[in-house]
């Protein structure tokens, strides 16, 4: 187990981002991470955020929440599946750079669930409206440093209530167990490449308090949260 700095954010590349691979196997490398996302309680930290932003909107109009780097839309389907159940109105979007990440979430997406997906640059994303909450899963970690703040910044100006960050925490537990799970069971070899990766290029507190302060987001309007298994919320209030 020598050889891997957690000292600071790894800049080794995810196959994900780097190389040319058939719809068939990225789709597959998508349906195999919503499983590990359930697994992981990936979800329960962007749902818990929501519950507590909540009661501050008005509840009979459509709240149009925005999911930066979507993937296969399975964060979306999660809050579609929440806010049905409490019989809120929302407006769902999400966008994704790679082409085939829109396909596959149009392919994973019930046609009852009114969600749209889009591709584009997020920097250049025509939206409809200003977001009332922007959120991101799984999708900070891909970025650098700079890209990151330039992200932070967007989303900022973007959102009408607030942002929301869900992403991993760089610790060498997260790390091998991944890298050893991933080979034990089914993946293919993008998620078993992709995944210990992922840990590696993620985020520690201390990494997310600098990246706010270069940012320039006050402390007073944001929290950052430690959820089990080793992720991190980052939380941002405008209202």
């Amino acid at each position: 187990m020598t050889g891997q700095d957690f000292s600071r954010r790894s800049t080794q590349d995810e196959l994900m981002d780097t190389e040319t691979v058939s719809f068939q196997e990225f789709y597959q490398c998508l349906r195999q991470l919503e499983f590990i996302n359930i697994c992981t309680l990936a979800y329960r930290p962007t749902l818990q955020w929501l519950k507590r932003m909540w009661p501050h909107v008005p509840l009979e109009q459509n709240i149009f929440i925005l999911d930066a780097g979507s993937g296969g839309g399975d964060m979306l389907r999660q809050i579609w599946k929440w806010s049905q159940k409490r019989s809120f109105k929302v407006v769902l979007m999400g966008t994704d750079l790679n082409p085939w990440s829109k396909k596959s979430a149009e392919e994973m997406t019930s046609k009852d669930i009114p969600v749209s997906f889009e591709t584009a640059d997020i920097f250049f994303l025509n939206l409809p409206q200003q977001p009332d909450f922007i959120i991101s899963s799984l999708f900070t970690h891909h970025l650098t440093d700079d890209e990151l703040i330039r992200f932070i910044r967007w989303m900022d100006a973007q959102a009408v209530r607030g942002w929301f960050i869900n992403d991993l925490h760089r610790h060498p537990i997260a790390y091998y167990f991944i890298k050893y799970v991933t080979r034990i069971i089914p993946a293919n070899s993008l998620i078993r490449h992709d995944a210990p990766v992922s840990v590696a290029r993620s985020f520690t507190a201390s990494d997310w308090k600098i990246i706010l302060e270069k940012s320039g987001i006050s402390q007073a309007r944001t929290r950052i949260t430690w959820f089990f298994p080793f992720r991190y919320g980052v939380a941002c209030t405008k209202t």
